[in-house]
């Protein structure tokens, strides 16, 4: 599990050894300010997820949209975050197709701390002649 940051975002990379779709669920902690993900206007696409063993309840309050394209070296973006420490707890999910069965695997409970530094946005204007 590979994790990197690219503007605004947190980045999760990973491999799995067979074909498989793939979504992340994170949950924002400890940040001083609560960062807000979009609102889902289509359908959404949960992946299921059964845990086992992690102790204390795991409450995860964010996802990502499910890749349901079936590929081995898997990315997913969280965010965006605002400016400052940003502390994340997250699993990456990945299913795929076991014999006749749809499995999902899950990648255990991770964290990660990261900075995100100012992002400058740059609007340059567009003339039309």
């Amino acid at each position: 599990m590979l994790t990197s940051t690219l503007l605004d975002y947190l980045v999760v990379e990973w491999d799995t050894s067979a074909l498989a779709s793939t979504q992340v669920w994170y949950s924002i902690l400890n940040t001083t300010t609560v960062t807000s993900t979009s609102p889902y206007t289509e359908s959404v696409i949960y992946l299921p997820l059964v845990l086992n063993n992690y102790g204390a309840t795991c409450t995860l309050q964010y996802f990502t949209p499910a890749d349901q394209t079936p590929l081995t070296h898997h990315k997913a973006r969280l965010g965006p975050f605002t400016t400052g420490d940003q502390k994340v707890q997250f699993i990456a999910l990945s299913r795929r197709m076991d014999g006749g069965e749809c499995r999902t695997s899950a990648s255990g409970l991770m964290e990660t701390t990261f900075h995100i530094g100012t992002v400058l946005h740059l609007y340059l204007p567009l003339v039309v002649r």
